[in-house]
C-alpha cells in the first residue's frame, strides 16, 4: 500500500486502528530507514503525518471541526486555515482497553494518555 497518497492512506484507514498503526510504522520506516521525504497529510480531521514520518494529533478542537475531507494534503488543509496546533500523542495499543470504560480502542478513540 502507498503510505504517501490520499488513496493509499484511505486504504490503510479502512482497517481502522490497526491500519493507523501500520501507516505510522511504514511512514516512520520510509523516512528513518530509506531517507524518503514524505508529504504532509491530515487524516480524519485528527491525525497529522509530516515529512519526517511523525504522527501527531490536532489539539485545536474547533479547528478539527472545519477540516472537510477524510484525508487532506498540506495545501488543502491550509488554503483557508493558516495554522493548526498539534501535539505528539501515542496511538492506543491494539490489545489494550480503556481503563475507564474497559472497552477496546477504535479509530475514534485511538488516542491514549494511559
Amino acid at each position: 500500500m502507498n503510505y504517501d497518497t490520499k488513496e493509499g492512506i484511505l486504504k490503510y484507514m479502512a482497517d481502522g486502528l490497526p491500519g493507523l498503526h501500520r501507516l505510522a510504522k511504514h511512514r516512520r520506516e520510509a523516512y528513518h530507514e530509506s531517507k524518503q521525504k514524505l508529504q504532509w497529510w491530515v487524516i480524519y480531521n485528527t491525525w497529522v503525518t509530516d515529512e519526517c514520518g511523525n504522527l501527531t494529533i490536532i489539539t485545536d478542537e474547533p479547528r478539527r471541526r472545519v477540516l472537510a475531507d477524510d484525508v487532506m494534503n498540506h495545501e488543502e488543509t491550509f488554503r483557508n486555515r493558516p495554522t493548526i496546533s498539534t501535539a505528539f500523542e501515542r496511538i492506543a495499543p491494539l490489545d489494550d482497553v480503556c481503563p475507564r470504560c474497559e472497552k477496546g480502542w477504535n479509530i475514534e478513540t485511538g488516542k491514549s494518555d494511559v
